[in-house]
């Protein structure tokens, strides 16, 4: 039988040939004067700030021994919702199958998987080449490791788009994510010498990479409205700070925002902490426009190269979505990623980097040479519970056999660090957005934000600023 995997399809080729970069003449990047500072330090008036904080929460076990189960239901499901009761013999992961009787009508169905409230993540059915050379076929779709704990469970399958007939599905015994998810050699890609700053970093989050979920906060640009947040309900920093790299060189206020950004990232750096910056060029009408936009940030990044200061960098960000100019294809955002990279690294040479890609689809995917961090956003509030699903398939976008690391970039809420433990879905990094996420209209914490801050950032899973080792 022909077997597909949900959220990633796995395929025979990389789109290594768009790696092409414009042979334009470009006007020099804008030269932006050096910080005569030191760097600013949050904490001076506060110095237990930088004092290491004991862990509250240890983690909780979970019995995972393997026996073996078996679920199958005939059904003629093909449109609505099917929910059905099923009791499960032991509180262990399963796997769950469905095998539909023919291609979905409209090319692609989309059927989620949901359960007491929590969604694990969507079947994706589609047609392929195999299915119409052998009609009688029947495709068959896996979802796994989810886990249940023993007992009875309501299993909803609800359709969000298209149309196919499921005739059978299956659930049975599985595992947790395979151990060797973590321990796969994993190196820095060759974008020149590495700074000895970014080397350190990306050594240590490769060490942390299976055995603790590195904490991150996105900041509005310009401040620290959401870390100060942060601590006031944790106690806590997180470790790593985001926020957004201003792209527009005809905006006289970015020029003061990148300033104030280039204060921060180095203050935050100072302080012990890990720098971070998305770059989200909204528009631009030409690729010399890409580049003149490129450039305004390329000054920034390479005064925090002066200043010793490595930048998880991520470009681009959810270009799969569609929701940015740059995503429309998935041919010109694989080769913006390339004149960007280019421009970036050779032009510049920018050795502080370390490139985090989160194009959302593997058709996006610039090829791993290019990228050293798998980045995800998760944005639905039903798939902040369970990531099992979500991390065994971020292995999935490159298929050249180089093992990458995976974080979430940008969520909307935070997981229990219970789950990280049960479903071995040890992210390298969880980020938790900026703004109403975390804070409301005054800049002080939500009420309903207080409890998860305070149990993530004092579990022992979760690395903290006050956590990481001495960098500087």
């Amino acid at each position: 039988m022909k077997n597909k995997f949900i959220f990633v399809f796995l395929i025979s080729f990389v789109l290594s040939a768009l790696t092409a970069c414009s042979d334009i003449e470009y006007p020099p990047a804008p030269v932006f004067p050096l910080s005569t500072s030191e760097g600013v330090s949050f904490h001076e008036d506060d110095p237990s700030r930088d004092k290491a904080i004991p862990d509250k929460y240890t983690a909780k076990k979970f019995d995972l021994t393997v026996k073996p189960f078996l679920f199958e239901r005939e059904t003629t499901f093909s449109s609505g919702e099917l929910t059905l009761s099923v009791d499960f013999n032991s509180s262990q992961h399963y796997r769950i199958e469905i095998i539909t009787d023919n291609a979905p009508v409209s090319g692609v169905a989309v059927i989620s998987l949901s359960s007491g409230g929590e969604t694990f993540g969507a079947f994706y059915v589609s047609s392929s080449e195999n299915q119409d050379e052998n009609p009688d076929i029947q495709p068959e779709y896996f979802m796994y490791p989810i886990y249940f704990p023993e007992g009875r469970a309501e299993l909803t399958f609800t359709f969000l788009r298209g149309s196919v007939t499921v005739e059978r599905i299956v659930i049975t015994e599985d595992s947790p994510i395979p151990s060797v998810r973590f321990t796969e050699p994993v190196q820095r890609q060759n974008h020149g010498a590495p700074s000895s700053e970014a080397g350190m970093v990306f050594a240590y989050l490769r060490s942390q990479f299976g055995d603790k979920v590195i904490s991150a906060q996105h900041c509005t640009a310009g401040t620290n409205a959401e870390i100060e947040a942060v601590f006031a309900a944790s106690g806590r920093e997180p470790a790593v700070r985001f926020s957004d790299l201003p792209w527009n060189p005809d905006n006289p206020d970015d020029f003061d925002l990148l300033e104030r950004e280039i204060e921060l990232a180095e203050g935050w750096w100072s302080s012990g902490g890990i720098v971070g910056f998305a770059w989200t060029p909204e528009y631009y009408d030409s690729d010399e426009d890409f580049i003149e936009k490129a450039d305004f940030a390329a000054g920034a990044l390479e005064r925090l190269l002066m200043a010793d200061v490595p930048v998880l960098f991520n470009p681009l960000p959810d270009g799969g979505s569609r929701l940015h100019r740059y995503g429309e294809t998935e041919e010109e955002y694989v080769r913006l990623w390339n004149l960007l990279y280019d421009r970036l690294v050779n032009y510049h040479g920018l050795n502080n980097l370390i490139w985090i890609w989160s194009g959302g689809s593997y058709t996006y995917f610039p090829g791993s040479h290019r990228v050293d961090i798998i980045g995800e956003s998760v944005f639905s509030q039903g798939e902040i519970g369970s990531q099992a699903v979500r991390l065994a398939y971020s292995g999935d976008y490159n298929n050249d056999g180089v093992s990458k690391t995976a974080a979430v970039i940008a969520a909307s809420g935070l997981p229990s660090p219970d789950f990280f433990g049960r479903d071995k879905s040890m992210w390298l990094m969880w980020t938790l957005y900026k703004g109403d996420f975390v804070i409301d209209s005054s800049g002080r914490v939500r009420d309903e934000m207080k409890e998860p801050l305070e149990r993530f950032y004092n579990h022992e899973l979760v690395v903290s600023r006050d956590e990481l080792p001495d960098f500087v």
